[in-house]
């Protein structure tokens, strides 16, 4: 079963531990196809005890999509907006999404 996604941005942890965001292309039962992935890396960050998240091209050295076998991919999920955010000012189209919370 092929699933066509919109390039919607997902949140993917390998079974490496690795930490990607990326745009989903396609989805089989099989393969998830990527475009434009990011590594999420973790540094200590100013304030003392905090950690801040960086982000750096992963495989930087090919412009195809990438095509992971889901067998490695531990889990997949939507991802916060401040990380889409950062994401999308570095390898997307530079839109960011206000952080909006609806009461009701």
């Amino acid at each position: 079963m092929v699933i066509q996604n919109p390039m919607k941005v997902k949140y993917i942890k390998l079974l490496n531990a690795e930490e990607l965001v990326a745009k989903v292309v396609e989805e089989t039962d099989t393969i998830l196809e990527i475009k434009d992935p990011a590594i999420i890396m973790l540094r200590p960050a100013e304030k003392q005890g905090n950690m801040a998240v960086q982000m750096g091209h992963y495989c930087p050295h090919t412009k195809e999509n990438l095509k992971l076998n889901k067998a490695h991919i531990l889990y997949m999920a939507e991802p916060h907006t401040d990380l889409v955010n950062g994401y999308q000012k570095i390898f997307g189209s530079g839109i960011v999404m206000p952080n909006v919370q609806l009461n009701g």
